[in-house]
């Protein structure tokens, strides 16, 4: 969980609210050892979270990207 927080935290110094979503993405970032696609994390995670919408996954990304917490790898394999 630590990796988890350490995501969050992230996130909340760019005072984006910390929402179930944003904490089942970055569940599921700090736990795969994968570089999953922002679609991938989409469709991994719509099926428990109905209300996801595909913008919530990229500004999620987009944010811990600028922080420095993770690494784009640019568009190859986002489709």
């Amino acid at each position: 969980m630590d990796k988890t927080n350490t995501l969050l935290d992230v996130l909340k110094q760019a005072h984006l609210r910390i929402t179930p979503q944003r904490v089942a993405i970055c569940d599921l970032l700090a736990s795969s050892k994968e570089h999953p696609t922002a679609q991938q994390i989409y469709e991994m995670l719509k099926p428990e979270f109905t209300s996801l919408s595909l913008a919530t996954v990229y500004n999620t990304l987009e944010q811990l990207v600028k922080a420095g917490a993770i690494n784009a790898l640019g568009s190859a394999g986002d489709d």
